[in-house]
Parts: structure tokens; sequence; C-alpha cells
């Protein structure tokens, strides 16, 4: 609108131009794409119906939001519900969502020898820092995966034939690095029995 005054059949100029705004527009709830975590990056959240110029809340917290991904950024692991902000107009909670920790790499195992090889058994070698994880067992010769293999609770590798391997440890789907090489040494060899032969025979003054 524009207003001017009259009196006595004499008027004013035109005011400047000036606007009666609406109410403000109370924004939707906001609905959310989630990512599972992964062994790289915990639970990823985007606003799918993110509003640029709006600000989003959790708990009384406005929440860092990229503006280009839409993403929901530093949020620890945890439930949440958000709302979001038209100035002073604010939405419903969203559905409540977990964010959950990135997943954890399994430790590179560590290879240490049990028992020495003997004359009738070949040598056993140990995970030393064994954990509840399946490993995978890598032929070094050809590196192809070693199949039937064993590990105890404590560590003690069975099933693997002679020769030089590196294993890698594997948990929901994350995997350690290769181990650093190792050995599964064959038994010792027994020496041939001895052989006996007559150097000098016999004589009047002296034996063989």
């Amino acid at each position: 609108y524009k207003v001017k005054v009259k009196k006595d059949g004499c008027e004013s100029v035109l005011s400047a131009e000036f606007e009666l705004k609406d109410k403000l527009v109370t924004p939707q709830v906001p609905t959310l794409t989630l990512t599972a975590e992964s062994c790289t990056a915990p639970t990823k959240v985007v606003i799918s119906n993110y509003v640029s110029g709006q600000t989003y809340w959790h708990n009384g917290n406005q929440l860092t939001v990229n503006t280009t991904t839409h993403e929901l950024m530093g949020l620890a692991a945890g439930t949440y519900t958000i709302t979001t902000k038209n100035g002073s107009c604010e939405s419903g909670a969203s559905a409540s969502f977990v964010i959950k920790a990135q997943k954890t790499i399994p430790a590179t195992p560590a290879i240490t020898e049990s028992v020495a090889p003997t004359c009738t058994t070949i040598g056993v070698m140990k995970i030393s820092n064994y954990d509840n994880v399946s490993y995978t067992f890598i032929k070094s010769a050809d590196n192809t995966e070693v199949t039937g293999v064993t590990v105890g609770t404590d560590g003690v590798i069975s099933n693997l034939p002679v020769g030089k391997y590196k294993v890698k440890a594997k948990k929901d789907g994350c995997e350690s690095a290769l181990s650093a090489e190792f050995e599964i040494k064959d038994k010792l060899p027994t020496p041939a029995a001895p052989t006996i032969g007559e150097k000098t025979a016999a004589t009047c003054t002296a034996i063989s």
C-alpha cells in the first residue's frame, strides 16, 4: 500500500510503499532419509524436504545442516527427533531416528609361534591378539584363500598346511589389513641312520 493525508481539500503526496505481511507459514514436519552406518562413517541423515532459510532443531539446540547436501552434521550416536522453524513458527517433530556410530574395523592379526616343529609334527602358529571375529587366510604363493582353517579361542591356528601365509580379520562387513607374512614350518628332518663299514682290517697287533 501507499497512503496520503487529506485536509480541507488539500492532499499530501503519497507515502512510500509499505506492506502488510501475511502470517508466517508453519513449516512442514521434516522428513528424513537414513544411510546405515559403515566401516568408514556413522549413520548418515539427510533432510528430504529441506527448505533453505529455515532452521532445524533438537531439544532446543539448533543443528548444523549442510546447505548443499542437506545432511545433518555433527550428531553423536543416539536417538533423535527434529523440528524446523520458519522465524518463530515451528513444525511438529519428525519421526524418531537412530544414529549409530561408525563400525569398528578389526585389528590387524598379529602372528606368533605357538609350538615349534619337531621330528614328528609341523609347527603351530597362533593369533596373539585373537578376537571374536572371522579370519581369512591367504596363501602367499598365489594369493588364493585357504579354506577349512580353524582358529581356537586361544588363537591357535589348525588345519593350515606347511607354507607361507597372511591373514585378515573380518567383522560386520569390515576387514582389517593383511597381517605380516608368516610360515607354517615343516617337521624337522629325521637324520639318516649311520652306516658302518670296516676301515682297517684287524692285524696280529691291532683290532679293526
